[in-house]
C-alpha cells in the first residue's frame, strides 16, 4: 500500500468484498490521511466516500486544519458539479476545533465558506465556540466539537500554562 493507491485498493475490497484487504486500506487512510488527500485518488472520491472518510474519527491528522484543506481541495477540483455539496460536507468537518487563528486568517477568506449561508454559519458558530471557551466557558451547544482518537498513541504528555488572558476574569498562568 502507498498514499497514492491505498483509497483504489480500498475501493477494490469493497466491491470484491474483501473485508480483510478493506480493513489494512482503510486503517492505512486513517494512519497517512494528510499524504493520501494529497493524490488524485482523493480528488475522484465521490461525495459519499469523502463524507464518509472525513467523519472517521480515526483520521491521524495534526489538526482539524489538514481535513478542510483536503475537503477543499476535492471540492475545487470539479467545482461546479461538487458546489452543492459544500454544506453537506462542511457538517462533516470538524470547525470549533480548529484554531480561531486559523478560522479568522484562512477559513474566513475562503470565497466558498462565505459564499454559502450554511457555510458562515458553521464559521460564526466555530468562532463563537471559542469565544464562549475563552470568556463564558459554556460550550455545551457546539454540536461537531468532538477530538478525532490518535491512533498508535501511548502516552500522553500535556503542560499546562496560559498566555496572556482572553478575558478580564482568566487567570494570567506563566508557570508550568
Amino acid at each position: 500500500l502507498h498514499p497514492s493507491n491505498c483509497l483504489g485498493f480500498r475501493k477494490f475490497a469493497n466491491v470484491h468484498h474483501c473485508v480483510s484487504l478493506w480493513k489494512k486500506c482503510n486503517v492505512f487512510m486513517q494512519q497517512r490521511f494528510p499524504e493520501v488527500a494529497l493524490h488524485e485518488e482523493f480528488l475522484e472520491l465521490t461525495f459519499e466516500e469523502l463524507s464518509e472518510i472525513i467523519s472517521d474519527d480515526h483520521l491521524n491528522v495534526r489538526g482539524e486544519e489538514q481535513v478542510f484543506e483536503a475537503a477543499m481541495a476535492w471540492m475545487k477540483h470539479r467545482l461546479d458539479e461538487r458546489k452543492v455539496n459544500l454544506a453537506s460536507l462542511l457538517e462533516h468537518i470538524r470547525m470549533p476545533l480548529m484554531s480561531a487563528a486559523y478560522l479568522s486568517r484562512v477559513v474566513k477568506s475562503e470565497s466558498l465558506v462565505m459564499e454559502s449561508f450554511q457555510g458562515r454559519g458553521f464559521l460564526i458558530e466555530s468562532m463563537d465556540y471559542h469565544l464562549q471557551r475563552h470568556c463564558m466557558k459554556d460550550t455545551t451547544r457546539v454540536l461537531n466539537a468532538t477530538p478525532r482518537y490518535c491512533p498508535g498513541l501511548e502516552y500522553l504528555f500535556a503542560i499546562g500554562g496560559s498566555g496572556p488572558p482572553v478575558c478580564e476574569e482568566d487567570p494570567y498562568l506563566d508557570l508550568c
